[in-house]
């Protein structure tokens, strides 16, 4: 009806085809105020948007260990080698989200996932913990392939134990035709409840305006009611939900040893105790100075060499709960080799940061949007700034302005990222009373203390500057710090353990001086 209006009685009778509308400019009060960032309705996504609008969360436990194995499957399995690159991300990406194929959502894999959510979905965990703890309506959009059932099951068991409903958008009965009325906002202050759409999932292969079109679901709060907007003073929160790896998958030493007790054969070994393992054995490494591979074949080619195998392996063993040794046996065999030398342990330590630093099949993702509404967009904007229609729909505002081109944006972030670095770094030689002060390149925990000094992480190298212009390092300062306030009980039993989701709590400095690094 508002395309007919705009084009006039006299064109009443052709139809739409080639007619280009400049009703994409939403600058006054009838629309919502878009919050963080605006843009992403009208498909605008580039690196200055990312640190506010996208909310990282590491995967852990059988998320963790699933993925790791698929995404070997997904390297070495001729026939999944065959699918386009695209295909095979969007796939892989399946299991960014839970750790079993969407279609293998039943029997003991939905018991098991709706028992332990934190272990085999941390970001729909993080999502529903969210909901929980925030008073107002919600929007969450999520593809079907990539897990709308577990989705909708998570949300209905928290909103039983938080006081909300939840329903699709294909549900025309409760809660959304019966009780009429209610207004949304988000960040308004008083009146009606506010919505905070929330997208866990990535579209693959197309602009970032499909995220308007994925299945979604409702969660809505007293007073109940149509997610209709308020005239004037109403505002959208939209965010972006990524899984990411954890950090100590970058770091040479804890990588091998995680990855080679997931190799085990003939043993299934639960992913929060191969995490465990893998932490008890990085503790004793450290004691050790151990920081790198070049470190640890070091340390086994003493002559307590063997006995640093058997220490590590019986570690394992104690954290896994097994009483034999298959679970480790790959783990001892490997430290093994590493002893013997003959094997070029630098280029192993490569191969295995390298792996981690592609980021998940989400960054990827991510990472292709990016590309499509830089490629996208100008010529996009171009045409709305000449369509017919464009003096008429002036005074709304301009259309949405095309993002910078990725070289310029990635310059940009390296810079902030410097800057921070050299702040946090003047701000720790006051402390210490002007000495300089070496800093490792990670936080602690598992995999912890790559030593390197801010200088040398500060990203002056062409290989590090070439990383970042190609767009495949970490946006410094992305990473989401998640409160650690008392979790709401929302009938889960994971939201009672202590693991954090989020590795980006209280690694805050370390996190942007790797960052940097990266860069």
């Amino acid at each position: 009806y508002l395309l007919d209006v705009i084009k006039g009685e006299a064109a009443l009778q052709l139809n739409d085809e080639g007619f280009v509308s400049s009703f994409h400019a939403r600058g006054s009060a009838d629309f919502p105020q878009e919050v963080p960032v605006k843009g992403i309705p009208d498909g605008v996504l580039h690196d200055g948007m990312l640190e506010e609008l996208v909310k990282k969360h590491s995967l852990h436990g059988e998320a963790l260990k699933r993925y790791i194995l698929k995404e070997v499957e997904f390297q070495t399995i001729p026939r999944l080698l065959r699918l386009p690159e695209e295909k095979r991300t969007g796939r892989l990406a399946n299991y960014c989200n839970m750790h079993v194929h969407y279609g293998a959502y039943h029997s003991l894999n939905r018991t098991a996932l709706l028992h332990d959510v934190k272990s085999h979905s941390p970001k729909m965990y993080v999502v529903a913990k969210s909901i929980t703890k925030r008073d107002e309506k919600c929007v969450v959009m999520i593809a079907r392939e990539m897990g709308f059932k577990v989705m909708l099951e998570v949300l209905r068991i928290a909103g039983k134990r938080a006081g909300f409903k939840v329903a699709t958008l294909d549900e025309l009965g409760e809660p959304r035709q019966a009780l009429p009325g209610a207004r949304r906002r988000e960040r308004s202050g008083g009146g009606g409840r506010p919505v905070s759409p929330r997208a866990p999932d990535l579209p693959c292969g197309r602009a970032p305006a499909a995220l308007r079109a994925r299945p979604a679901l409702l969660a809505l709060r007293p007073p109940w009611g149509p997610l209709g907007f308020a005239a004037g003073g109403a505002s959208l929160a939209v965010e972006l939900h990524v899984a990411q790896l954890p950090k100590f998958l970058r770091q040479g030493p804890a990588s091998l040893i995680y990855r080679e007790l997931l190799n085990a054969k003939d043993v299934s070994t639960p992913g929060n105790a191969l995490e465990a393992a893998t932490e008890e054995c990085m503790k004793e490494l450290q004691q050790r100075g151990v920081k790198t591979l070049t470190d640890l074949q070091r340390e086994l080619q003493k002559d307590d060499g063997e006995r640093l195998i058997d220490l590590l392996t019986e570690t394992a063993l104690e954290q896994i709960g097994n009483t034999s040794s298959a679970p480790a046996r790959p783990m001892a065999m490997a430290l093994w080799r590493l002893r013997k030398g003959g094997d070029d342990v630098e280029h192993l330590e490569r191969a295995l940061i390298k792996q981690a630093d592609r980021g998940t099949a989400d960054e990827q993702l991510l990472e292709g949007l990016m590309d499509k509404s830089a490629e996208l967009l100008p010529p996009l904007e171009a045409m709305r700034l000449g369509a017919v229609d464009r003096s008429l729909l002036a005074p709304l505002g301009d259309p949405p302005k095309a993002p910078p081109p990725r070289s310029e944006a990635s310059r940009l972030r390296v810079e902030r990222a410097k800057e921070k670095l050299k702040h946090k770094k003047s701000k720790k030689e006051k402390k210490s009373g002007g000495d300089p002060v070496a800093s490792d390149a990670v936080g602690d925990g598992v995999g912890a203390g790559a030593g390197d000094s801010p200088e040398a992480v500060a990203g002056d190298s062409p290989e590090a500057n070439g990383a970042a212009e190609e767009g495949v390092a970490p946006t410094a300062g992305m990473a989401q710090e998640e409160e650690e306030d008392e979790d709401d009980d929302m009938g889960l039993n994971a939201l009672d353990e202590d693991q954090d989701v989020d590795d980006n709590g209280d690694d805050n400095d370390e996190d942007d001086e790797e960052d940097a690094a990266m860069e």
